[in-house]
């Protein structure tokens, strides 16, 4: 008996060993260029530079304010993400933005564990080492992962235990991580809702199904409708429903357009080849073996309908944001789920050994995704690879902002802002004053670097504005890095 036993154990620790390695490879490499990036000034004010202000002013003990965004002196006119006041403790002893990339490397990594335990319960273990390293291959997640700062992105690896805990119907367990991904983002607690659903149908667990759905819906409509107005200085429900102008100016109208215009929505979809792109590519990197199992898949209509309606086209730039990452753990699970199903199916007509299917599925399966991974993937195998290099001006930028004292209030464009945001006032250019903290007394600025969220016209005409209007003297201008200083005495602008 221990004889059979003795190969079995060294499989399990082999396995292990090998789940191990793909999740910290995974961690060590994005965390690395993560660090890269900002070193190199490739991180941004949108959104790395707003998160870090956010979570610092928290460890200060100013919950979730805010002030590198116009008229916005809270987070919660801008997103509900409470889980920032837990994760501000991090601050407490690592006060860097890199610390937010660190975990953000982390939770996305560790999010692999349960789509592991899925496909080892559901076909086998080395189908759970083969699905893991299609999860960490997925280049909507890494996309996330190197775009800045989010805590929708936080939120994949709590969206991730919640769909494994449905599974293992923990509800307790279930319960803890709903409340995680509710705190990330004030449209997640749709999951929730979804999950719900799914819990009552799919697992027939009615009452405790029903919960959880009204649960989501009562956070959802909370959040939108009551806790994100009341700190808008507009009183409007979410400012972003203006990426959704083409269904309605209001919620109420979007909603009526989408469920009484069925034909017009779908027009509108399609007018963008993007839009149409995002939809036919979503489910490649599984192989589509996800539409097996369109229980689960159904959990994820809320963030394609969000992404794929909006004006806004980064929301449907499917492998280069954060905007899609939510949906990835749910798109995986489902595709183990429909490969499970598949194998069964086989096996019944054909009469072939179950580990044979599984491996054939599974190699298929790997060698498409391998393939959708060296197109668009951001690895040094994948087509979207990019590390930022190391450039002399580098410096200069690091001298520029060793002239700005630790007490002046400044804005500061887009990639300069994320390394000035841990003092009391910093405004994300081109805001340069407030009404509540008062002008900038510095202006930094990289004039040949990103200018977003300002065209090139308006933003030269603006920076010559400054330059030229009297109330700004340039102390420092070098490769293109511009720092102006408020003359003293000078009119309020």
């Amino acid at each position: 008996m221990f004889a059979k036993l003795s190969p079995m154990l060294r499989s399990q620790k082999v396995t292990t060993w090998l789940l191990w390695c793909l999740i910290i490879i995974y961690i060590t490499f994005f965390t690395v260029v993560s660090f890269l990036r900002h070193d190199r000034f490739e991180t941004a004010a949108y959104d790395l530079g707003i998160f870090d202000q956010v979570v610092w002013f928290t460890s200060q003990g100013k919950i979730l304010k805010l002030t590198n965004l116009p008229d916005n002196y809270s987070l919660l006119n801008v997103h509900f993400a409470p889980i920032l006041i837990p994760l501000s403790l991090s601050y407490l002893v690592a006060p860097t933005p890199k610390t937010l990339l660190l975990l953000q490397s982390v939770s996305l990594g560790l999010s692999a564990l349960p789509i592991f335990w899925l496909a080892k319960q559901k076909l086998n273990v080395w189908a759970g080492l083969a699905f893991t390293l299609i999860y960490l291959l997925f280049p909507a997640l890494e996309g996330a992962n190197l775009f800045d700062f989010h805590p929708a992105t936080l939120a994949v690896v709590f969206l991730a235990f919640a769909y494994w805990y449905l599974q293992c119907r923990n509800y307790k367990m279930f319960l803890l991580f709903a409340l995680l991904i509710m705190s990330c983002k004030e449209e997640l607690s749709l999951y929730v809702l979804l999950m719900g659903l799914y819990a009552a149908v799919i697992n027939r667990d009615w009452k405790i199904g029903i919960g959880i759905f009204i649960l989501g819906l009562v956070v959802f409509l909370t959040v939108n409708l009551v806790v994100m107005p009341t700190f808008s200085h507009t009183g409007q429900i979410n400012f972003h429903l203006s990426r959704y102008s083409a269904l309605g100016d209001t919620a109420g109208e979007i909603l009526q357009t989408l469920l009484s215009r069925p034909k017009y929505v779908w027009e509108y979809i399609a007018s963008d080849k993007n839009r149409l792109y995002y939809l036919r590519s979503l489910l490649a990197p599984t192989a589509y073996l996800s539409l097996l199992d369109p229980a689960t898949l159904f959990t994820i209509i809320p963030t394609v309908a969000i992404n794929i309606l909006s004006n806004w086209n980064p929301t449907y730039a499917l492998d280069r944001f954060h905007y899609t990452a939510p949906a990835v753990p749910f798109i995986v699970a489902a595709a183990i789920n429909g490969m499970a199903r598949l194998v069964k199916l086989i096996q019944r007509l054909y009469k072939l050994r179950h580990t044979f299917i599984i491996a054939l599925f599974i190699c298929a399966t790997v060698a498409v995704a391998v393939v959708y991974h060296v197109r668009f993937g951001h690895t040094p195998m994948g087509g979207n690879y990019y590390l930022p290099a190391q450039e002399p001006r580098h410096t200069v930028a690091r001298q520029l902002l060793d002239l700005i004292p630790p007490d002046a209030i400044v804005s500061a464009q887009a990639n300069l802002n994320p390394h000035l945001t841990h003092r009391v006032v910093t405004y994300s250019f081109p805001k340069i004053e407030d009404s509540r903290e008062g002008p900038a007394t510095y202006i930094a600025l990289d004039t040949i670097g990103n200018i977003f969220p300002l065209w090139p016209d308006d933003y030269n005409t603006l920076v010559s504005e400054l330059y030229n209007g009297g109330d700004y003297e340039a102390i420092f201008e070098q490769d293109g890095y511009l720092l102006l200083r408020r003359i003293s005495g000078a009119d309020d602008l």
